[in-house]
């Protein structure tokens, strides 16, 4: 293997991690997550889990960075309103 293909490899890599890999993240890790506390409950060692339920949650909490550091617009504004806030009222009435 070439060097240009170890680069081209390693680009395409990181581009389907950017696009695609924050939800994948955050399903698996979640699902990693809940089957390792499932056979926890049901008997299993908690020795033998605690590894699978520490990289769940790592996987989960890394689709939330993936999703944080991703430049965009960021969450709509709440609550949405198509005009700007009322300014307080002036008075109408002329000086004298």
């Amino acid at each position: 293997m070439s060097i240009i293909t170890a680069i081209a490899a390693l680009a395409l890599a990181a581009l389907l991690i950017w696009t695609i890999g924050a939800p994948i993240t955050r399903i698996g890790g979640a699902l990693l997550t809940i089957a390792s506390l499932l056979c926890i409950v049901l008997g299993d060692s908690i020795a033998t889990r605690a590894p699978l339920l520490i990289a769940g949650v790592a996987l989960w909490l890394a689709g939330h960075f993936l999703t944080a550091t991703r430049p965009g617009p960021g969450p709509p504004a709440w609550p949405r309103t198509s005009s700007p806030a009322p300014r307080c009222a002036t008075s109408t009435r002329s000086a004298a």
